[in-house]
C-alpha cells in the first residue's frame, strides 16, 4: 500500500513547462481538494505547510498527470518531495480493545454492535458490524487502553449498500473527557471502500473517536475500524 505526496514537480528543458498546467491525479486523499489537490503540485511554490501539496489516497498504483499543452522534448523532471514526517506505523492497536457507539441501530446488539468493528474479521458480510441509529453526530470509540501515538485511521466501509452514509467524519481523540479533532474526512466514502484518515503529528492519546459532523439524519456502519500506532 502506497500513497503519492509532492510539494512540487517541475518538467524541464529550457524552462519548466509544468508551471500552471493542468494537473490531475488517480485520486485526492480524503477527497479534500482544499489541503491536497493536484493543482498544488504545478503551481510554483515550494515553500508550503504541511498541506496544500498533491496528497493521493491509499491505493495500489497512485499516479499524478500533466497536461502540457503541445508536444514538447522533455530534458528531466524535478520532485520536490514532502518534507514533514513519512508515515509510519508498527501495528492495529485497535483489535480486540473495548469499543462503544452512540447508539445501535434498533437497539439490535446480535447485528449490530460496536464490538464487531474492532473483531479483527472483513468478511464482507451484513449485518454483523457497527451500525448506529440515525441522530444528527453518530460516533464509535474506541479505548486503546494506554496513550500511544497514533499514525492513521483505517476504515472499512459498509459492503453491500449506502457507503455514501460515511461523510465529514472527524478523527477525535482525548485522554480524558475533552476531545480535539486530529483528523477529517470529507468523502463521501463508496460501498466497500477502504478509507484512510492520516492524523496531524504528533497524536497522541488514549480515547480515538469517529463522529459524523455533518448533517441530521445521519447513521455510522463501520464493517471494521483498524487504528495504527507507531
Amino acid at each position: 500500500m502506497c500513497f503519492k505526496n509532492f510539494f512540487y514537480l517541475e518538467v524541464i528543458w529550457r524552462e519548466n513547462s509544468a508551471l500552471g498546467k493542468p494537473t490531475n491525479g488517480s485520486s485526492v486523499y480524503g477527497n479534500d481538494y482544499t489541503n491536497w489537490s493536484p493543482d498544488y503540485a504545478t503551481d510554483g511554490i515550494v515553500q508550503k505547510n504541511d498541506t496544500e501539496f498533491f496528497h493521493s489516497a491509499f491505493e495500489q498504483f497512485p499516479w499524478i498527470r500533466i497536461d502540457l499543452l503541445e508536444i514538447a522534448p522533455i530534458s528531466f523532471i524535478r520532485v520536490y518531495n514532502r518534507k514533514s514526517l513519512e508515515l509510519k506505523w508498527k501495528e492495529n492497536s485497535a483489535l480486540g480493545k473495548p469499543v462503544e457507539g452512540s447508539s445501535i441501530f434498533g437497539n439490535n446488539s446480535a447485528d449490530w454492535d460496536p464490538s464487531y468493528a474492532t473483531d479483527g474479521l472483513v468478511l464482507n458480510r451484513c449485518p454483523k458490524i457497527f451500525h448506529s441509529n440515525f441522530e444528527p453526530s453518530p460516533w464509535i470509540k474506541v479505548d486503546l487502553m494506554n496513550p500511544l501515538t497514533i499514525s492513521f485511521i483505517r476504515v472499512f466501509n459498509r459492503p453491500d449498500v449506502l457507503g455514501e452514509r460515511f461523510h465529514d467524519v472527524a478523527v477525535e481523540v482525548t485522554n480524558n473527557s475533552d476531545y480535539i479533532q486530529r483528523g477529517f474526512y470529507k468523502g463521501p466514502a463508496a460501498t466497500g471502500e477502504t478509507v484512510d484518515i492520516l492524523c496531524d503529528y504528533p497524536t497522541i492519546a488514549r480515547y480515538v473517536r469517529l463522529r459524523i459532523t455533518v448533517g441530521s439524519g445521519n447513521s455510522l456502519h463501520i464493517q471494521e475500524l483498524e487504528i495504527y500506532t507507531i
